[in-house]
């Protein structure tokens, strides 16, 4: 039976693992691969076999750090995002501050005739 393989992208889909943790298996050997369109295809069966294997295993100090360093990442990324949001709706708010003050400072015009008192003129002549 042949061996099925996977490009990176699907084993990341897959396995919910890092593309760094892949490529670190790639090149330490952990996992066999082979490179096919410029793209690594890595073996599937050594990946369940490599999956299976860390499940036994306690977490290390090195799995931990790096758990922590990708959430840290993710972190920077959404408080990267927050802050755009953030500078936006301030801009907004800007934006309906001068508008308040211009719609407050500027004077209403005296009041005219109304379109009673206008019609009824007309027709007088």
């Amino acid at each position: 039976m042949e061996d099925k393989m996977l490009t990176i992208k699907e084993a990341i889909r897959l396995y919910g693992l890092s593309e760094s943790t892949i490529r670190r298996w790639i090149k330490t050997g952990k996992v066999t691969s082979q490179v096919f369109t410029n793209q690594y295809m890595i073996s599937q069966s050594d990946m369940e076999k490599l999956l299976e294997a860390s499940k036994n295993k306690p977490p290390t100090d090195v799995d931990m750090v790096n758990r922590l360093e990708r959430e840290i990442e993710f972190l920077r990324e959404k408080i990267a995002i927050l802050e755009k949001d953030k500078e936006f709706l301030q801009g907004q708010v800007q934006n309906l501050v001068n508008t308040i003050n211009l719609l407050t400072t500027k004077q209403l015009p005296p009041p005219s005739q109304g379109l009673f008192t206008k019609l009824k003129n007309l027709f007088k002549k």
